[in-house]
């Protein structure tokens, strides 16, 4: 997310949110875009029109063959109950119609305002009455143009029991569900509060594939990117997995970011396009705002990919560089010293001591007070380092975060915070801990420090 300093992100991520109900507009950082829409550069909107821009692009979607969809994302009730309405409006007077109306996720804001952020009841009325608002002006969308969408992380919460409050407003809507279009099978995932897939929504995503061509285009919508080693890796693990097999075309359409980003993961047997949309809410923070994309097929294939930035005009964006691909980064991947690693959100939870944080999923924020403990013992005697994995630079330098150990849980020695090399900070254990069987290794901040831990590792 755009702007500010990285080490920073999650405690800007919750206030963001929280300003965002007073319309406030504000930077945020997220991966740099290889397209034009960059935060240094003010790209141009040379076509007035759609079909300037289809001419252009040559593209006719009346063509045999041919089909277009509109997506935006983020629209961010009751915020953008002035920005949703125009959209609308503009889809409804496309002709040709588009196959559907895609929206990315957060069509609300208050179902949970801030990561991890589980609502009072006051909050449950609160996204209630946004979704009623928001399926109230969706449905001045053209009976003749299906409406798609996934679920954000302002959609639903931590711990939701099947998407209750969803399901409340919307009864018939699915959480997730496949589409085929113009030869291509597209597949809207649920990604929930954290970015993870879960066992039953991957096995199924895995039935509608199998009797899909390893060469046909696969379209994933998910509402989070994924891309990082911090923290939402769960939707890069389930979609790098659910196309292992794939050669053809394979796109990821997201939101999250608030704004507009191209990048190219590497996978087994072709690269996955993952792009990232802006909001379609004006008053929202972000960049090049608010807008949507119109997305043209032709037998089975992504041609084009139109950009419309209201009351400004339509450009087209550049096709994709797939010889660029990069594979996902993993945790402490590469390191020929791991001896043992804890992954958060996968295997720490017998290790857990305490944890006065807030839980992220994958990922332990604005940690007042963290302890685990490590088993020293698995290492074979040849632990001589501690490797965490995560952001322990405070935002607040009077309150900075502290990093711990101990044998017994009881007698503490701080350590030096050294600097952070691919997100992985490496401590010298103290001589007189080597030999002891466990190492408690305790964390402690408060919600000025901000502070992220996805991860622990014993190293040589």
């Amino acid at each position: 997310m755009p702007m500010f300093n990285r080490r920073s992100r999650f405690g800007w991520w919750a206030c963001l949110h929280v300003l965002a109900a007073l319309a406030i507009s504000l930077g945020c950082a997220s991966p740099r875009p290889r397209a034009s829409a960059t935060a240094t550069s003010q790209p141009d909107y040379p076509f007035k029109t759609l079909s300037a821009a289809w001419r252009a692009a040559r593209f006719d979607p009346t063509a045999r063959g041919s089909a277009f969809f509109v997506a935006t994302s983020d629209i961010h009730y009751p915020t953008g109950a002035d920005w949703l309405p125009k959209i609308i409006d503009e889809v409804n007077a496309i002709q040709p119609r588009p196959r559907f109306f895609l929206i990315s996720g957060d069509l609300i804001l208050s179902a949970s305002i801030g990561p991890g952020r589980r609502p009072d009841a006051k909050a449950l009325a609160a996204a209630r009455a946004e979704y009623q608002a928001c399926g109230r002006d969706l449905a001045r969308l053209s009976p003749a143009i299906p409406f798609k969408c996934v679920l954000g992380n302002h959609d639903t919460y931590p711990d939701e029991a099947d998407h209750a409050l969803f399901r409340k407003v919307w009864p018939g809507r699915p959480v997730y569900e496949s589409v085929d279009c113009a030869g291509a099978r597209f597949l809207l995932l649920n990604g929930g509060s954290f970015g993870t897939i879960d066992d039953e929504q991957l096995a199924w995503a895995k039935r509608q594939l199998a009797p899909v061509p390893r060469s046909q285009t696969v379209i994933v919508v998910v509402h989070q990117p994924s891309g990082g080693i911090l923290s939402e890796r769960g939707v890069g693990r389930a979609v790098t997995e659910l196309l292992a097999d794939f050669t053809g075309e394979a796109w990821m359409i997201c939101g999250h970011a608030h704004r507009n980003a191209v990048s190219s993961i590497r996978l087994p047997h072709t690269a996955l396009i993952r792009t990232i949309i802006t909001t379609g809410n004006g008053t929202m923070w972000g960049s090049e705002r608010p807008g949507y994309w119109v997305w043209c097929l032709r037998d089975g294939r992504v041609v084009a990919r139109i950009f419309r930035r209201l009351d400004r005009g339509y450009r087209i964006d550049r096709p994709p560089i797939r010889d660029n691909a990069r594979p996902l980064p993993q945790p402490f991947a590469g390191r020929d010293d791991l001896l043992w690693a804890m992954i958060v959100g996968l295997n720490d939870k017998p290790f857990r001591v305490k944890t006065d944080a807030i839980d992220y999923g994958d990922a332990w924020i604005k940690m007042n007070d963290l302890v685990f403990r490590l088993p020293l013992a698995q290492a074979g005697g040849k632990a001589a380092r501690l490797a965490v994995l995560g952001e322990l630079d405070s935002a607040d330098p009077d309150t900075p975060i502290r990093v711990m150990v101990s044998a017994d849980n009881a007698t503490w020695k701080e350590l030096t915070l050294p600097r952070a090399e691919q997100k992985i900070y490496t401590f010298d254990l103290p001589a007189e801990l080597l030999a002891a069987k466990e190492l408690f290794v305790r964390i402690t901040g408060n919600v000025k420090a901000n502070g992220l831990v996805a991860g622990m590792a014993l190293c040589k």
